[in-house]
């Protein structure tokens, strides 16, 4: 089994950290949200810590939103098969995200964002489907 102890207590002290930075971003900052942050989404207890992640990730992507298609890209990539819960907080974050994609950037993500969504509407679970709508 996978622990998550104090995982949710640190995000949001980062989540504060980020809300500090400078734009534009430095190197470094970009490749913890890529390196630390977006993996996070594939651990199968993530709705522990999901708000303070999504917290973090949306002061990162508020300061450069460029950073949005990397952060939806990420996320579709460790999108869950048979974890209902998670598929609706993931479902929450995409919606928030997509909201705030430059138009260049929701062209290239519009095919497997729906292709994605798709296969929740198609979902054999009601919540994930009704969700999905």
């Amino acid at each position: 089994t996978e622990k998550h102890s104090g995982i949710a207590d640190l995000l949001e002290i980062w989540g504060t950290i980020v809300n500090g930075f400078t734009v534009p971003l430095k190197e470094e900052h970009k490749l913890f949200l890529m390196r630390v942050l977006i993996p996070l989404h594939k651990t199968k207890g993530m709705q522990v810590y999901h708000r303070q992640l999504a917290y973090c990730i949306s002061q990162f992507v508020q300061k450069e939103p460029m950073l949005g298609g990397v952060v939806v890209r990420g996320i579709l990539r460790y999108w869950p098969v048979t974890n209902c819960q998670k598929e609706i907080l993931l479902i929450g974050e995409l919606e928030d995200l997509v909201e705030n994609l430059d138009p260049d950037q929701y062209r290239k993500l519009a095919l497997p964002i729906c292709t994605q969504i798709t296969k929740c509407i198609n979902s054999w679970n009601s919540q994930v489907r009704k969700i999905s709508l």
